[in-house]
């Protein structure tokens, strides 16, 4: 598992399983397939790679820093699962953006990026 850190390499949420939940509720907040990011909406916010989560203009939004001592309960588990299944269901198109490789952090934070409304209502309700 890994912590997802900000600029200031203070931990902002959690990947687990390819979700990203909320650091300290592990409530589900996007999901990461293949390369892409998506968010709460089901729409794309982004995508990962060099170790890092971008957003669809390039800019930094996180960090991955891996954790061995996170702990993730079944339950926390079953529902990111119904989670990703709902994100999958809900996808129009493939989501497959081209980003670049920008050094500079966005000025949103991730969590920000991926919570942020659209026309969309959300895959689940936010606790």
């Amino acid at each position: 598992m890994y912590h997802i850190v900000s600029q200031s390499g203070q931990p902002q949420a959690v990947l687990y399983n390819n979700a990203i939940l909320e650091l300290d509720t592990y409530q589900p907040l996007g999901i990461i397939l293949g390369n892409s990011v998506y968010g709460l909406y089901a729409q794309p916010c982004g995508r990962i790679f060099k170790g890092h989560i971008r957003s669809v203009s390039g800019h930094l939004l996180g960090k991955l820093v891996k954790d061995e001592n996170i702990v993730v309960s079944a339950e926390t588990v079953q529902h990111c699962m119904q989670f990703a299944w709902q994100v999958i269901a809900q996808m129009q198109g493939d989501g497959c953006l081209w980003v670049d490789d920008l050094h500079n952090w966005h000025h949103l934070s991730l969590l920000h990026i991926l919570t942020q409304q659209s026309t969309a209502e959300p895959v689940m309700a936010v606790h």
